[in-house]
């Protein structure tokens, strides 16, 4: 495999990650400083990043860098585990009445999911 199919790879499962979050590309490039034409191009696999901007683009996407460079083709369970992880750095940082706020809210819809199906 030559290193422009290896980007492609790398590209694709950057977006399907990105994707997996409902992230855009410009929001990608705030979360990682990065500009969003330059988050495509990597999707696309048309820019080379470096390692460090790799782990900016697996931390800001809640998941690893050996998802995102390693061969392996299913994946699946680890891209459920990226919107785990999304909901758990969302509530990290809140103080306690924000959590029961949030906890009660999630209740909530949760009884009117369950009521409707």
């Amino acid at each position: 495999m030559g290193n422009s199919a290896k980007l492609a790879i790398i590209g694709q499962r950057i977006r399907q990650a990105r994707k997996k979050l409902g992230l855009t590309q410009e929001q990608l490039g705030e979360r990682t400083d990065l500009h969003y034409s330059y988050i495509g191009q990597v999707e696309r696999g048309s820019k080379t990043p470096s390692i460090q901007t790799l782990n900016k683009i697996a931390s800001a996407l809640n998941t690893s860098m050996d998802y995102i460079l390693e061969a392996q083709e299913d994946y699946s369970p680890h891209l459920d585990n990226i919107l785990e992880k999304e909901l758990l750095n969302l509530v990290r940082d809140r103080n306690q009445e924000d959590l029961e706020l949030i906890i009660n809210l999630t209740r909530s819809i949760f009884k009117r999911i369950d009521s409707v199906n």
